[in-house]
């Protein structure tokens, strides 16, 4: 017989491809405020909404309209003090002020003194311009903020920076008063009023300040999604199928009958 014979294919080996990409990390960097920037300083001059002057000599008095202001004294029975408010809603709340300075124009003076001390004080007390008398004044408050005013016509300032922040802040505000330092002292000044036929010379109040600035909005860094690239897969490897050799049957060969010769 003749040996079996087995014919066997070549087995394919499967291979697999992973390809693993990635972005960047994406780790988030902490957010970094924007810098503030620097308010401009605002300069604004503000004049007098109500002014008048009380007059000891006419204690029931009232001089709300009057073109002239007069602080001090022309006798020890006739003494002056000035009352002026101004409107502040123009400057910004929780400003700063950098500088503020009460001016009044100077308009009359007495021969003597040659310099009289004036000092400003805050008014602590409502009044109203046309009814506000010697015998009605309100209140006032010193801080001994006084100046020199001598003989010479023009304006003369008090700084008021102080005074000024605290009604910015919410204080309120009554507004200011002027009368000489020593009113046992015979001297007077007369300053122009927001009536006065000049109106450049009317009583200011010049303010700079700077407007408060806001706080800057942390703004939150944007994370970037991390994208995972997809899998390959290979396709599955086709397994070689084993085909059975065909198998040769011997074939029996029967001898044939040889005949026997006849002698």
């Amino acid at each position: 017989m003749k040996p079996r014979r087995w014919i066997y294919l070549p087995i394919l080996a499967a291979i697999t491809v992973s390809v693993l990409a990635y972005a960047w990390s994406g780790v988030t960097a902490p957010a970094t405020a924007a810098q503030p920037g620097t308010a401009p300083t605002a300069a604004i001059t503000l004049y007098a909404i109500a002014d008048a002057y009380v007059y000891s000599a006419n204690p029931a008095g009232t001089y709300g309209d009057a073109t002239t202001l007069y602080v001090g004294s022309q006798s020890l029975s006739a003494t002056g003090r000035a009352l002026l408010r101004f409107d502040l809603s123009s400057i910004p709340a929780g400003a700063t002020v950098q500088s503020a300075s009460f001016e009044a124009y100077l308009t009359q003076t007495s021969a003597s003194p040659t310099t009289l001390d004036v000092e400003l004080k805050r008014v602590d007390a409502a009044w109203q311009e046309m009814t506000v008398s010697w015998n009605t004044q309100p209140g006032y408050t010193g801080a001994n903020n006084v100046i020199g005013v001598g003989a010479a016509l023009g304006y003369y300032s008090w700084d008021v920076t102080t005074l000024v922040q605290t009604w910015v802040n919410g204080a309120p505000n009554r507004g200011l008063a002027l009368m000489s330092k020593n009113e046992s002292v015979l001297g007077w000044r007369g300053f122009a009023s927001r009536e006065s036929t000049s109106p450049l010379n009317r009583p200011r109040l010049v303010v700079n300040y700077t407007a408060a600035t806001n706080t800057p909005t942390r703004t939150p860094t944007r994370t970037p999604t991390h994208t995972l690239t997809p899998t390959q897969t290979a396709m599955p490897a086709q397994t070689a199928t084993r085909t059975p050799t065909p198998t040769v049957t011997p074939t029996e060969t029967v001898p044939t009958p040889t005949a026997t010769p006849t002698r």
